[in-house]
């Protein structure tokens, strides 16, 4: 619905319209506390609406599958306001630390979607993987694969691009719905979930 009314079914965003619906961390420290819930329901539009559709639905479904309703929406919209607290939190540090232009700049850049709760119920559906080689191999590339974006971002010379904010977003998202897979076996909230791989 929100694709239709934003124009971003094939379209993209307007920036008027990020600029109404995006989350940057200086939002949440000047008590702007619905950003986070808008910028998760928006995309750019076009093909990046396409695959957060696809990501979401084979991600989310793969956690209701084994942990259930509860912790599906649980670990997506968890993982996203957590990580965008999180980022609130970084930023300032980097701003005052030994990055003060890198945290300038992403205390203010708006980002939206929900790939930081997909990314979360991504580190949860790998972590339901039976083999433990499997698993954790599976996790360690996603690992590598994130922190390789996060670093190709940073070496780009000149302004920083706008999914800088997206990559920082992932690198906290991802082993967040991890670790969550773990507590969700010894609180499992649907009674009638699938037996806890072992390991």
């Amino acid at each position: 619905m929100s694709a239709l009314i934003t124009g971003t079914v094939l379209g993209r965003l307007s920036d008027r319209m990020l600029d109404r619906v995006g989350f940057a961390p200086l939002d949440l420290w000047e008590l702007d506390v619905l950003r986070v819930f808008t910028s998760a329901l928006v995309t750019h539009g076009g093909l990046v609406f396409a695959g957060a559709v696809i990501m979401t639905g084979l991600s989310v479904g793969w956690v209701e599958r084994h942990a259930g309703s509860g912790w599906a929406m649980g670990t997506f919209w968890g993982v996203h306001v957590w990580t965008l607290l999180a980022m609130a939190i970084v930023v300032p540090v980097l701003e005052g630390g030994s990055a003060p232009s890198l945290g300038e700049t992403l205390s203010t850049l708006r980002d939206v979607g929900p790939s930081a709760g997909y990314f979360g119920c991504l580190g949860f559906a790998l972590a339901t993987i039976p083999r433990r080689p499997v698993r954790w191999l599976a996790a360690a590339a996603v690992m590598v694969w994130l922190l390789a974006d996060l670093g190709g971002w940073l070496s780009v010379a000149g302004p920083l691009q706008l999914e800088l904010s997206a990559d920082f977003a992932h690198l906290i998202a991802f082993p967040t719905g991890w670790a969550l897979e773990f507590v969700a076996r010894a609180r499992p909230l649907d009674q009638h979930r699938p037996t806890a791989t072992e390991g």
